[in-house]
Protein backbone atom coordinates (compact mmCIF):
# COMPACT_ATOMS: atom_id res chain seq x y z
CA UNK A 1 0.00 0.00 0.00
CA UNK A 2 1.19 3.62 -1.09
CA UNK A 3 2.21 5.65 2.08
CA UNK A 4 -0.03 9.42 2.83
CA UNK A 5 1.84 11.73 3.87
CA UNK A 6 0.00 14.70 5.74
CA UNK A 7 1.59 18.16 6.46
CA UNK A 8 0.45 21.40 7.78
CA UNK A 9 1.80 24.66 8.94
CA UNK A 10 4.02 26.74 6.09
CA UNK A 11 7.88 27.19 5.18
CA UNK A 12 9.78 30.32 4.12
CA UNK A 13 10.13 29.12 0.48
CA UNK A 14 6.51 28.25 0.18
CA UNK A 15 4.82 30.06 -2.98
CA UNK A 16 3.02 33.15 -1.76
CA UNK A 17 -0.66 31.51 -2.64
CA UNK A 18 0.35 28.83 -0.12
CA UNK A 19 0.73 31.16 2.62
CA UNK A 20 -2.85 32.63 1.71
CA UNK A 21 -4.44 30.35 4.72
CA UNK A 22 -3.21 29.89 8.10
CA UNK A 23 -2.64 26.26 9.13
CA UNK A 24 -4.51 26.65 12.60
CA UNK A 25 -8.12 25.31 12.96
CA UNK A 26 -10.52 28.17 11.49
CA UNK A 27 -13.92 27.74 13.71
CA UNK A 28 -16.53 30.18 15.26
CA UNK A 29 -16.61 31.56 18.51
CA UNK A 30 -18.21 29.66 21.49
CA UNK A 31 -20.97 31.76 21.36
CA UNK A 32 -21.60 31.55 17.60
CA UNK A 33 -21.36 27.72 17.41
CA UNK A 34 -23.16 24.77 18.92
CA UNK A 35 -24.01 25.04 22.75
CA UNK A 36 -21.28 22.16 22.98
CA UNK A 37 -18.12 23.68 22.81
CA UNK A 38 -16.58 21.26 20.91
CA UNK A 39 -12.80 21.45 20.57
CA UNK A 40 -11.17 18.65 21.33
CA UNK A 41 -11.84 14.39 21.23
CA UNK A 42 -11.78 14.79 24.88
CA UNK A 43 -14.62 17.24 25.43
CA UNK A 44 -17.24 15.06 23.64
CA UNK A 45 -17.91 12.57 26.27
CA UNK A 46 -16.89 8.72 26.79
CA UNK A 47 -18.41 7.74 24.20
CA UNK A 48 -16.10 9.53 21.79
CA UNK A 49 -13.23 9.29 24.04
CA UNK A 50 -13.96 5.53 23.19
CA UNK A 51 -13.95 6.16 19.24
CA UNK A 52 -10.53 7.66 19.59
CA UNK A 53 -9.02 5.31 21.34
CA UNK A 54 -10.69 2.58 19.11
CA UNK A 55 -9.27 4.32 15.91
CA UNK A 56 -5.58 4.85 17.71
CA UNK A 57 -5.73 1.14 18.78
CA UNK A 58 -6.30 0.21 14.75
CA UNK A 59 -2.77 1.01 14.29
CA UNK A 60 -3.26 1.65 10.79
CA UNK A 61 -0.60 0.81 8.51
CA UNK A 62 -1.08 3.49 5.97
CA UNK A 63 1.11 5.86 8.25
CA UNK A 64 1.32 9.77 7.20
CA UNK A 65 4.25 12.60 7.88
CA UNK A 66 3.94 15.83 8.97
CA UNK A 67 5.96 18.01 6.42
CA UNK A 68 6.55 22.05 5.86
CA UNK A 69 3.99 23.48 3.19
CA UNK A 70 6.96 24.09 0.88
CA UNK A 71 8.19 20.64 0.97
CA UNK A 72 9.22 19.22 -3.03
CA UNK A 73 7.11 16.34 -2.30
CA UNK A 74 4.07 17.86 -1.57
CA UNK A 75 1.19 16.90 -4.25
CA UNK A 76 -1.71 18.30 -2.62
CA UNK A 77 -3.34 21.15 -0.34
CA UNK A 78 -6.53 19.88 1.22
CA UNK A 79 -8.74 22.38 3.19
CA UNK A 80 -10.86 20.04 5.20
CA UNK A 81 -14.50 21.61 6.56
CA UNK A 82 -16.88 20.03 8.68
CA UNK A 83 -20.36 20.94 7.67
CA UNK A 84 -22.31 23.43 9.63
CA UNK A 85 -24.91 22.57 12.42
CA UNK A 86 -27.44 20.22 10.82
CA UNK A 87 -31.01 19.54 12.68
CA UNK A 88 -29.72 16.00 14.58
CA UNK A 89 -26.64 18.05 15.82
CA UNK A 90 -29.71 19.92 17.94
CA UNK A 91 -31.20 17.04 18.74
CA UNK A 92 -28.26 15.52 20.30
CA UNK A 93 -27.72 18.48 22.36
CA UNK A 94 -31.25 18.20 24.15
CA UNK A 95 -31.68 14.74 23.84
CA UNK A 96 -32.77 13.13 27.18
CA UNK A 97 -32.49 9.43 27.76
CA UNK A 98 -30.11 6.77 27.12
CA UNK A 99 -31.80 6.06 23.96
CA UNK A 100 -30.33 6.59 19.88
CA UNK A 101 -32.00 9.90 18.97
CA UNK A 102 -30.72 9.49 15.68
CA UNK A 103 -33.00 6.83 14.72
CA UNK A 104 -35.99 8.86 14.29
CA UNK A 105 -36.86 9.24 10.36
CA UNK A 106 -37.79 12.43 10.18
CA UNK A 107 -33.89 13.20 10.55
CA UNK A 108 -32.77 11.34 7.62
CA UNK A 109 -29.81 12.98 5.82
CA UNK A 110 -30.38 15.82 8.43
CA UNK A 111 -29.92 19.65 6.98
CA UNK A 112 -28.47 22.37 7.95
CA UNK A 113 -29.90 24.91 10.30
CA UNK A 114 -30.35 28.40 10.26
CA UNK A 115 -26.87 28.24 12.77
CA UNK A 116 -25.16 26.16 10.16
CA UNK A 117 -25.87 28.53 7.24
CA UNK A 118 -24.16 31.50 9.10
CA UNK A 119 -21.84 29.23 10.39
CA UNK A 120 -21.09 28.16 6.60
CA UNK A 121 -21.40 32.14 5.56
CA UNK A 122 -18.72 33.14 8.29
CA UNK A 123 -16.40 30.83 6.25
CA UNK A 124 -16.41 33.17 3.16
CA UNK A 125 -13.44 35.79 4.12
CA UNK A 126 -11.09 32.80 5.06
CA UNK A 127 -12.47 30.63 2.05
CA UNK A 128 -12.62 33.14 -0.71
CA UNK A 129 -8.80 34.16 -0.77
CA UNK A 130 -7.86 30.57 -1.03
CA UNK A 131 -6.53 28.82 -4.40
CA UNK A 132 -8.46 26.72 -4.79
CA UNK A 133 -9.26 24.28 -8.23
CA UNK A 134 -11.90 21.65 -6.81
CA UNK A 135 -14.30 21.59 -4.49
CA UNK A 136 -15.66 18.10 -3.24
CA UNK A 137 -18.21 17.45 -0.98
CA UNK A 138 -19.83 14.27 0.59
CA UNK A 139 -23.22 13.77 -0.81
CA UNK A 140 -25.28 14.67 2.53
CA UNK A 141 -27.08 17.52 2.15
CA UNK A 142 -25.82 19.12 4.96
CA UNK A 143 -22.15 18.72 3.44
CA UNK A 144 -23.33 19.87 0.26
CA UNK A 145 -25.28 22.91 1.14
CA UNK A 146 -22.13 24.18 3.83
CA UNK A 147 -20.00 23.71 0.62
CA UNK A 148 -22.28 25.82 -1.33
CA UNK A 149 -22.10 28.36 0.98
CA UNK A 150 -18.64 28.32 2.37
CA UNK A 151 -16.73 28.39 -1.34
CA UNK A 152 -19.64 30.19 -3.04
CA UNK A 153 -16.95 32.70 -4.88
CA UNK A 154 -15.21 29.55 -6.18
CA UNK A 155 -18.12 27.91 -7.84
CA UNK A 156 -19.49 31.36 -9.45
CA UNK A 157 -15.85 31.40 -11.13
CA UNK A 158 -16.61 27.85 -12.01
CA UNK A 159 -14.43 25.63 -9.58
CA UNK A 160 -16.05 21.77 -10.56
CA UNK A 161 -18.14 20.72 -7.67
CA UNK A 162 -18.44 17.01 -6.88
CA UNK A 163 -20.27 14.78 -4.36
CA UNK A 164 -18.51 11.70 -3.69
CA UNK A 165 -19.57 9.11 -1.22
CA UNK A 166 -15.93 7.93 0.00
CA UNK A 167 -16.02 11.25 1.87
CA UNK A 168 -19.67 10.63 3.76
CA UNK A 169 -20.12 10.07 7.27
CA UNK A 170 -19.55 6.86 9.46
CA UNK A 171 -22.29 4.65 7.33
CA UNK A 172 -25.19 3.00 9.08
CA UNK A 173 -27.26 2.60 11.74
CA UNK A 174 -28.47 6.86 12.28
CA UNK A 175 -30.87 7.67 10.16
CA UNK A 176 -28.95 11.41 10.03
CA UNK A 177 -26.54 9.51 7.84
CA UNK A 178 -28.49 8.25 5.19
CA UNK A 179 -28.69 9.87 2.19
CA UNK A 180 -32.04 10.82 0.54
CA UNK A 181 -32.53 9.39 -3.14
CA UNK A 182 -30.24 11.58 -5.72
CA UNK A 183 -33.28 12.99 -7.53
CA UNK A 184 -34.48 14.69 -4.18
CA UNK A 185 -30.93 16.03 -3.43
CA UNK A 186 -29.94 16.98 -7.52
CA UNK A 187 -32.62 19.90 -7.46
CA UNK A 188 -31.24 21.65 -4.56
CA UNK A 189 -27.94 21.61 -5.58
CA UNK A 190 -27.57 21.82 -9.71
CA UNK A 191 -24.66 23.61 -9.50
CA UNK A 192 -22.93 20.01 -7.92
CA UNK A 193 -21.77 17.07 -10.44
CA UNK A 194 -23.74 14.07 -8.54
CA UNK A 195 -22.82 11.74 -11.42
CA UNK A 196 -21.25 9.21 -9.31
CA UNK A 197 -23.83 9.40 -7.10
CA UNK A 198 -26.95 6.14 -7.18
CA UNK A 199 -30.39 6.81 -6.96
CA UNK A 200 -31.08 4.87 -3.58
CA UNK A 201 -28.43 4.74 -0.60
CA UNK A 202 -27.20 1.41 -1.75
CA UNK A 203 -24.06 2.09 0.80
CA UNK A 204 -26.18 2.23 4.08
CA UNK A 205 -27.01 -0.75 6.86
CA UNK A 206 -28.74 -1.08 9.38
CA UNK A 207 -25.12 -1.88 11.08
CA UNK A 208 -23.15 0.80 11.86
CA UNK A 209 -20.11 0.89 9.79
CA UNK A 210 -17.14 -0.58 11.77
CA UNK A 211 -13.99 2.13 12.32
CA UNK A 212 -11.71 -0.04 10.24
CA UNK A 213 -13.62 -0.11 7.71
CA UNK A 214 -13.75 4.16 7.99
CA UNK A 215 -10.52 4.27 8.24
CA UNK A 216 -10.02 2.34 5.05
CA UNK A 217 -12.14 4.57 3.22
CA UNK A 218 -10.53 7.75 4.74
CA UNK A 219 -7.55 6.44 3.04
CA UNK A 220 -9.32 5.29 -0.04
CA UNK A 221 -10.40 8.42 -0.87
CA UNK A 222 -6.84 10.19 -0.31
CA UNK A 223 -5.81 7.31 -2.99
CA UNK A 224 -8.94 9.09 -4.63
CA UNK A 225 -8.15 12.36 -4.64
CA UNK A 226 -4.14 11.50 -5.70
CA UNK A 227 -5.58 10.82 -9.11
CA UNK A 228 -6.89 13.89 -10.00
CA UNK A 229 -5.04 16.38 -11.36
CA UNK A 230 -5.89 19.83 -9.18
CA UNK A 231 -3.54 20.41 -6.47
CA UNK A 232 -5.43 22.67 -3.78
CA UNK A 233 -8.78 21.52 -3.20
CA UNK A 234 -11.72 21.48 -0.63
CA UNK A 235 -13.19 18.35 1.22
CA UNK A 236 -16.05 19.19 3.01
CA UNK A 237 -17.12 16.06 5.17
CA UNK A 238 -18.36 14.84 8.61
CA UNK A 239 -16.75 14.78 11.82
CA UNK A 240 -15.82 10.51 12.22
CA UNK A 241 -14.85 10.56 9.00
CA UNK A 242 -12.06 13.04 10.18
CA UNK A 243 -11.49 12.06 13.39
CA UNK A 244 -10.66 8.72 11.64
CA UNK A 245 -8.89 10.25 8.70
CA UNK A 246 -6.41 12.37 11.18
CA UNK A 247 -6.31 9.53 13.93
CA UNK A 248 -6.10 6.79 11.92
CA UNK A 249 -5.37 6.42 8.50
CA UNK A 250 -2.72 9.31 8.93
CA UNK A 251 0.54 9.79 11.16
CA UNK A 252 -0.34 13.51 12.07
CA UNK A 253 2.21 13.56 14.85
CA UNK A 254 3.99 17.10 13.29
CA UNK A 255 0.62 18.76 12.82
CA UNK A 256 -1.05 17.38 15.87
CA UNK A 257 -3.91 20.40 15.28
CA UNK A 258 -5.73 18.08 12.45
CA UNK A 259 -6.15 15.58 15.54
CA UNK A 260 -8.71 17.36 17.48
CA UNK A 261 -12.36 17.28 16.96
CA UNK A 262 -13.89 19.30 13.84
CA UNK A 263 -16.02 22.00 15.78
CA UNK A 264 -19.28 22.47 12.95
CA UNK A 265 -17.97 25.07 10.51
CA UNK A 266 -14.87 24.31 11.38
CA UNK A 267 -11.80 24.27 8.52
CA UNK A 268 -8.03 23.21 8.70
CA UNK A 269 -5.32 22.71 6.36
CA UNK A 270 -3.53 19.48 5.32
CA UNK A 271 -0.49 19.62 2.68
CA UNK A 272 -0.74 15.85 1.37
CA UNK A 273 2.05 13.70 -0.19
CA UNK A 274 2.85 10.10 -1.51
CA UNK A 275 5.33 7.82 -1.43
Amino acid sequence: MERVAATSGSAPDAPDHEHAFDASPVSLRKDESTSSGRGSVTQGGSKRSKKLAELLALQYPSRCHALPAGDAAVEKVLYFVRHGEATHNVVRETHVGSDNPYLNPALTDAPLTAVGRAQAERLRPAADGLPLELVISSPLTRALETARLAFAAHLARGAPFVAVESCREQIGQNLCDKRQPASLTRPLFPEADMSAIAEADELFTPARETLGALAQRADAFLHEIRGRPEKHIAVVSHSSFFLALFNATLDTARAPELREWFDNGAMRVAHVAYD
